[in-house]
C-alpha cells in the first residue's frame, strides 16, 4: 500500500479531475520520474492506497468526484493553498470566493482535521509588505475559522527560474520583489502565528527551519501521525520519512502528477519551467500541455 500524492507537481483537483476519476476506474495510474525519466505504475484501488494527499488551490470542480467516488472508499487529506495574491503573481488562479467555497465544502465532507490551509509562499515587495500580509492572512484566517486547525507557511525560495520570473515581472510592473533579511522573516512569522492562534489555527512551517526562531513548529505535509490517525485499521503501517528538500519532514509517497502541467501560472511556482509570459497572461508550457492533455491516458 502507498500514500498517493495528488500532487506536488500540479493541481489535479482544479484542472485534471476527469483524468483522476478515469484512473480510479482503471485501478492504476502511471507517472514519470521527473529526474530519471522512467515510467512507473502504481495501484489506486482502495486496497492499494493508505491515503490520498490532495494539493490544490480550488477544490470546487473536484467536489463531485470527492463526494461520489473518493470519500466513501478512501482516506484523504487536503493541502489547500489560499494566498490571495492578485493576477500579477497568480494569473489564472480561480476567484477567491470559489476557492473559499471549495475549502468549506471539503471541510464539511472530510472534517477540519483533514484539510490544512497553505499560506505559502510569502512573497514580499514594496506593495506586498508586512502590513499587506497581516491583512491578507487575517482575512483568510477569519474565513476559515473552524474549518481547519493548521496552516503551513514559508517564504518564497529564490530558485533561478523563480528569480528570473520575478525580475521580468518587476520590469513589466515597476514593482521589485525582494528576499528579506532573516530577522524580518522571523518577526513577520511571529505576528502571523499570533493571528492564526486567534482564529484557532496552528501555524507551522514548510521546509523553513529558520522559523523555529519565531516559535513556529515544523509542519509535515504528508504527515505520518495524521495518516496513522486516519487509518486505525492498519496496525502495521511503516511510514518511513522521505524528505523532498532540506527541512522537509514528509513521509514517503508516490506522486502521480507531472511538472509543467498546472494552468494557474503562478510566477513564484517551482513546478513549472515557464509561467505566463506577462502579468496579463500569454501562452505557457503548462497551458500547452493542458491543451494536448488526454483524460483517458494512463499518465498525466
Amino acid at each position: 500500500m502507498n500514500i498517493i500524492s495528488v500532487s506536488r507537481r500540479t493541481d489535479i483537483p482544479a484542472w485534471y479531475g476527469a483524468w483522476f476519476l478515469n484512473r480510479l476506474r482503471a485501478g492504476y495510474a502511471v507517472y514519470r520520474n521527473p529526474f530519471g525519466g522512467q515510467y512507473h505504475r502504481v495501484g489506486v484501488r482502495p486496497e492499494d492506497v493508505v491515503a490520498f494527499v490532495f494539493w490544490t488551490r480550488n477544490a470546487l470542480p473536484f467536489l463531485p468526484i470527492l463526494d461520489g467516488h473518493v470519500r466513501h472508499l478512501y482516506r484523504s487529506i487536503f493541502l489547500y493553498t489560499i494566498n490571495g495574491y492578485d493576477r500579477r503573481l497568480e494569473p489564472h488562479v480561480h476567484d477567491r470566493a470559489d476557492c473559499i467555497a471549495g475549502f468549506e465544502r471539503v471541510s464539511e465532507l472530510l472534517g477540519p482535521d483533514a484539510i490544512h490551509w497553505r499560506y505559502d509562499p510569502i512573497v514580499l515587495s514594496e506593495r506586498l509588505n508586512r502590513d499587506y500580509h497581516l491583512r491578507a492572512f487575517e482575512k483568510t484566517a477569519r474565513d476559515l475559522e473552524g474549518k481547519t486547525s493548521v496552516c503551513h507557511t514559508s517564504f518564497v525560495q529564490y530558485y533561478k527560474k523563480t528569480e528570473r520570473r520575478l525580475n521580468r515581472l518587476a520590469e513589466e510592473t515597476g514593482e521589485s520583489y525582494r528576499d528579506p533579511a532573516d530577522e524580518n522573516k522571523i518577526a513577520l512569522a511571529k505576528e502571523l502565528k499570533s493571528l492564526a492562534a486567534s482564529h484557532g489555527i496552528d501555524l507551522v512551517s514548510c521546509c523553513a527551519p529558520l522559523l523555529d526562531k519565531a516559535g513556529v513548529d515544523r509542519g509535515r505535509c504528508i504527515d505520518p501521525e495524521l495518516i496513522a490517525r486516519l487509518r486505525p485499521d492498519l496496525t502495521d503501517l511503516d511510514l518511513k520519512p522521505r524528505p523532498t528538500r532540506e527541512g522537509c519532514g514528509c513521509a514517503a509517497s508516490r506522486d502521480i502528477g507531472a511538472y509543467n502541467t498546472c494552468r494557474s501560472g503562478c510566477v513564484y511556482c517551482y513546478a513549472t519551467d515557464s509561467a505566463a509570459r506577462s502579468a496579463a497572461g500569454g501562452t505557457s508550457t503548462a497551458q500547452g500541455a493542458f491543451a494536448k492533455h488526454d483524460p483517458r491516458a494512463d499518465c498525466l
